[in-house]
């Protein structure tokens, strides 16, 4: 197939779009906050999707959706354009995790989370129904102290995040007088 260099600049999480032509990304100006763009192959700049301020966004499966945090509110934003709506049931502490396979839920990383689990909840952004996906308990709970950055796959059973563990050497000595 062709092949074609987009220069995104300083952009952050870069996705194709569900469309093979649509780029869709979140990234900073200079002297700006940061928003999230999408880019076609025919346009001659990136496009705003989103407002200034966005720090969490994740796209629909079929490329024409962005549920994107700007500050305490959550918002669908069409891709295409149009007025952005409300998105209920994400609470302000859930981190923005994906949209299920279907498109018709999106799946946040719970702020009921602790250190021994990482909980998981299935919201459907329209109607604001919420209910538990699913909660991972680490086999080893030794040490670890927090969790960062989980990622579910279609399968959310398949999963993995990184572990934030408090490590310490014990030392023994004999004979000491």
């Amino acid at each position: 197939g062709q092949f074609q260099t987009l220069d995104l600049g300083t952009s952050g999480d870069v996705r194709v779009a569900g469309r093979d032509t649509i780029v869709f990304f979140c990234g900073t100006e200079p002297q700006r906050s940061e928003r999230c763009y999408v880019d076609s192959l025919s346009h001659a700049a990136p496009i705003p999707v989103t407002p200034p301020g966005t720090s969490q966004a994740v796209v629909s499966p079929d490329g024409r959706r962005v549920l994107a945090r700007v500050g305490d509110s959550v918002a669908i934003y069409p891709l295409d354009g149009g007025a952005p709506r409300r998105a209920l049931g994400v609470r302000p502490g859930d981190v923005l995790i994906r949209w299920s396979p279907e498109g018709r839920e999106v799946w946040v990383w719970t702020n009921e989370s602790s250190a021994s689990s990482l909980d998981f909840a299935r919201v459907d952004p329209v109607t604001g129904a919420r209910a538990t996906l699913l909660s991972v308990v680490p086999r080893e709970l030794g040490g670890v102290r927090g969790f960062d950055r989980p990622t579910l796959a279609d399968d959310p059973h398949v999963y993995a995040y990184n572990e934030f563990l408090y490590t310490s050497r014990l030392y023994t000595v004999d004979g000491l007088r």
